[in-house]
């Protein structure tokens, strides 16, 4: 297998993971929003922009709960 597959393999897997995680942890935590629509809108973000939803959310968390 190339170096150039491999690493497009790793980053895929990557995104995916960041993904599921980002999704889980809004479905998980859904009743710590300071309101209630910021879980849909995170929900929509994620879902449409898959990485840079997911990244943004997961680095921001914290400050929106």
């Amino acid at each position: 297998m190339e170096t150039i597959a491999v690493v497009i393999t790793i980053l895929i897997i990557i995104s995916v993971l960041l993904y599921a995680w980002a999704v889980y942890d809004l479905i998980k935590h859904r009743s710590e929003f300071k309101k209630k629509i910021y879980q849909g809108l995170w929900l929509m973000v994620v879902v449409f922009l898959p990485v840079i939803g997911a990244v943004t959310y997961l680095s921001v968390k914290k400050s929106i709960r």
